[in-house]
């Protein structure tokens, strides 16, 4: 007698844990803020992203934060790939903030690239 074995109609889903089943019936009881929303994400335009950083240098330490369309997300890393393919030019991805009128502006977020130099390794054979 002949036997098949094989590993591709196994994923089937494991049974819920009991910290699980708990936490389901308890939300059960929670209202949804938006109720049906699932089925118009097709509607939506613009993803965005939040981006947030911490940085400590010697005395200095910083931290920010700041909310970016997808689009502009994918611009900086197509144009970091190109400078790091060139080693040319330089990319930003700023974050900032402004009151409605305009007078005052706060970088919440920036992430500069710039190439600082260029090592090229001639041979003359």
């Amino acid at each position: 007698m002949k036997y098949l074995k094989t590993t591709l109609a196994t994923d089937w889903e494991e049974g819920k844990s009991l910290s699980q089943r708990v936490l389901e019936t308890v939300l059960f009881f929670v209202p949804k803020s938006n109720p049906g929303y699932e089925s118009k994400l097709h509607l939506v335009k613009e993803w965005i992203t939040g981006l947030s950083g911490k940085l400590k240098l010697g005395d200095f330490s910083g931290r920010g934060e700041g909310w970016f369309n997808n689009s502009e997300i994918e611009k900086f890393c197509v144009s970091l790939i190109q400078m790091f393919t060139t080693m040319e030019g330089k990319t930003e991805l700023i974050g900032s903030e402004q009151n409605s009128d305009g007078s005052e502006y706060l970088e919440t977020f920036a992430l500069r690239v710039y190439v600082l130099s260029l090592i090229i390794d001639l041979q003359i054979l």
